[in-house]
């Protein structure tokens, strides 16, 4: 595309173009010349459902044209030439961005090109020439506020765009907080923009709203007689096509794969053996009372998820057993590496149970191992991509690709409302949906699966391309903190994870009120059990080398192998051994300090000078929920014999706190508070670095209040003085937090 216009790209710093696609390019391609573009950053795919919500709504209702993008696929310096481009060509374009804050205060992985370029571009700008002050955009930011760095990203990119950039923002700056009602806020920001949108573009064009709002797929579906069995997708996820894998030597291996040249990513995850796997629970259940206005006790979803065993109900209660997996993940041979505290990324399935109950809800059992592709619909103004590695199986699909778990949003109902000509059930949808825009924070008993709306209402026929290209999100990667360390081990990673099991009551009646109870399961942690439970059995592994061979219509990725990638964190041990840690972390908060204290443990045994460690940990019971008990005591054991044969060795404390033992409910924050002197002085005196993770919304929060109270009462500080040193703490990287 040839340009009469030149922005001088190099002043704002460098951006790493070599792979990146051109936006500007895509908006040459179409007529249109009244454009939003629509940019998402996302980590666990809410900022990209959002996204992708705002897209297609503006296309049907405003009938404004729109273009969806990744923001990590595209050259976001092209900002800078926009107003230009748009001005020679006699466009009108808003650009629009969906940005989550991960962690603390960090960009979502597939920001962080374009957020360390933005960076550069104010440090580099000594002229201050407001390069986009002919540019409009909207923004809408996620976070969490139980983060002190609450939408970090969304308000810094505001303040980036409005201050150094000189841009117009369009309507207000939208903000949806995670620890309350995401929808809710979403819902609320979209109703106060799209006027605002709409008086942008009628102020230019002749753009108008129009009423009617018919729904138009945004594919349609093609399915394939023949296909060459190298280009069918098969489950697996690839940023450069379709993966194979054999099996030779007693090992299964990725074909025309070079392991020490291959880089694995969030887009072409390594596929990792489970080496090890053990239950670390002994007998541990949750109750729930049923509520009274449940009438059908009956627990829906018992058999398709093989709850037999893990749930009793009577008197009015459901009880659930609760477990905790811990995996140890095979990662030789992969060129991947890891620091103590990073966090893993697991990427799930679905299970295969629930996958042919929705096959069969569908009416398209006899068409599931078809392989299709998804084309666009020349009907359709929808620029969104598919969710789906094309082409592939439609059991592929549903199976590997889309999240048929999640919870369907108020814009899947607008949709599938399309598809019933059953007066009560167009009543159901259409109550659920007036309702949630009056009620939003009361949408929980209306949550709902794709496979258990079409059990309650089977006179909706929902086409297979709209449910593959316009209903189901992608399923997106889990991740955990990684509790081992590869000072111990470089080639084995380990996680700790709870089983996410609870009933959940809900609606299936026009009037909305509850009266049914559903058991409901993690995608990921369902997944990792199903994993687990397999290798328990024998002939498992044999199976799985087997079904390699399969013909390519029924071939899969290795089952009993997780796809996993990292994800560097900033919760790191301190460089300098010797210096004290303090770890606060109840129940899987174990997870990450589980890592230190193994790297503590190989440091001593280079005979380095390691600090005083101490571990806050919490659970219910001590024979019950105690994590890794044993392997603890035994390594303070170990310590302390190090110590007797006049060996280094360095203190190992662990403070406990079980808060089901006695009436009187002790917590990690409480077991602090007993022990605030040695805090104190361990904080002020030795430099002690502090970490908690855990729970966001309440222990968290009560384990810094306990710190701010220990620095009043043992320190003698005011609040002012309280408030500044937290901060200097934080600033100074010896305040860590990895909560969720």
């Amino acid at each position: 595309m040839e340009k009469n216009y030149t922005v001088d790209l190099d002043k704002y710093g460098e951006y790493p173009r070599d792979d990146k696609e051109s936006f500007i390019k895509e908006l040459n391609d179409i007529e249109e010349k009244d454009v939003v573009l629509v940019f998402f950053g996302t980590q666990t795919g809410t900022a990209e459902e959002f996204a992708t919500t705002f897209s297609q709504e503006i296309n049907e209702k405003l009938h404004i044209q729109s273009l969806l993008y990744d923001i990590e696929e595209y050259d976001m310096s092209e900002l800078l030439e926009l107003p230009l481009y748009c001005k020679e060509k006699g466009k009108n374009v808003v650009v629009s961005f969906f940005m989550s804050t991960y962690g603390e205060g960090e960009p979502t992985d597939n920001a962080i090109d374009f957020w360390e370029w933005l960076q550069n571009c104010v440090e580099n700008d000594v002229n201050e020439d407001k390069p986009l002050k002919d540019l409009n955009y909207l923004l809408f930011g996620l976070g969490n506020k139980t983060y002190e760095m609450y939408d970090f990203v969304g308000r810094e990119l505001n303040r980036i765009f409005k201050n150094w950039g000189g841009a117009s923002i369009i309507g207000e700056f939208g903000e949806g907080d995670d620890n309350e009602d995401t929808e809710g806020d979403f819902q609320e920001w979209k109703e106060k923009t799209y006027p605002c949108l709409l008086k942008y573009f009628q102020s230019n064009t002749n753009v108008v709203e129009d009423e009617k709002n018919l729904f138009v797929p945004s594919f349609n579906i093609k399915y394939l007689d023949s296909s060459n069995d190298k280009d069918v997708f098969i489950g697996e996820l690839s940023h450069n096509g379709p993966r194979r894998w054999g099996y030779k030597d007693n090992a299964i291996f990725e074909l025309n794969n070079s392991p020490n040249k291959q880089e694995y990513d969030a887009k072409h995850p390594f596929y990792a053996k489970v080496s090890q796997s053990k239950q670390l629970f002994q007998d541990c259940y949750d109750s729930y009372n049923i509520s009274s206005n449940v009438k059908d006790s009956k627990l829906y979803d018992h058999d398709t998820l093989d709850a037999k065993n893990i749930c009793k109900i009577e008197n009015n209660k459901i009880t659930i057993k609760r477990e905790c997996l811990h995996l140890d993940i095979d990662i030789s041979n992969s060129n991947i590496t890891y620091n103590a505290g990073d966090h893993v990324a697991i990427y799930a399935r679905n299970n295969e149970f629930i996958v042919n109950e929705l096959l069969s809800l569908l009416g398209i059992s006899d068409k599931a191992d078809s392989i299709i592709t998804l084309e666009k619909n020349p009907k359709s103004k929808s620029h969104i991509a598919a969710n789906i590695s094309m082409p592939c199986t439609i059991r592929t699909a549903l199976t590997y690709y889309l999240d048929i778990n999640a919870n369907l949003k108020i814009r899947q109902f607008e949709i599938i409302s399309n598809y019933t000509e059953n007066l009560e059930e167009q009543k159901y949808y259409n109550n659920i949906i007036e309702d949630f825009k009056n009620n939003s924070a009361n949408m929980e008993k209306y949550q709902k699966t794709l496979p258990q709306l079409l059990k309650e209402c089977p006179e909706t026929k929902i086409p297979i391309e709209v449910v593959l290209g316009d209903l189901l999100p992608r399923i997106m990667p889990r991740y955990y903190s990684i509790s081992s360390s590869p000072k111990t081990n470089p080639n084995t990673l380990s996680i700790t994870a709870i089983l996410v099991r609870y009933p959940h009551f809900t609606t299936s009646s026009s009037d909305l009120q509850l009266n049914k109870m559903v058991y409901k399961e993690g995608l990921c942690t369902g997944y990792l059990n199903t994993i687990y439970k397999s290798l328990q059995n024998e002939g498992a592994i044999e199976q799985m080398i087997n079904e390699l061979n399969y013909e390519v219509t029924n071939l899969h990725p290795p089952k009993l192998m997780l796809p996993i990638s990292i994800r560097e964190s900033s919760f790191k041990l301190p460089r300098d051994t010797t210096l004290p840690i303090i770890m606060i972390g109840p129940g899987t908060g174990i997870a990450p300090f589980r890592g230190f204290i193994q790297e503590r443990m190989w440091e001593i045994r280079q005979n380095k000078t390691v600090g005083k460690t101490i571990l806050f940990f919490g659970c219910r019971n001590r024979n019950q929920d105690y994590l890794y008990r044993e392997e603890l005591e035994s390594l303070c054991n170990e310590l302390e014999e190090r110590k007797n044969q006049n060996k280094k060795s360095f203190e190992l404390q662990i403070i406990n706190a079980f808060s089901r033992e006695t009436n009187k409910k002790v917590y990690v924050q409480h077991r602090l508070a007993e022990h605030g002197e040695m805090i104190w002085e361990l904080i002020r005196e030795k430099r002690a670095h502090i970490y908690i993770c855990g729970d966001a919304n309440n222990m968290a929060k009560d384990v810094q209040a306990c710190i701010e109270n220990i620095a009043k009462t043992v320190g003698g500080m005011g609040d002012n003085q309280v408030n500044i040193l937290i901060k200097d703490l934080k600033l100074k990287g010896r305040f860590h937090e990895d909560v969720w």
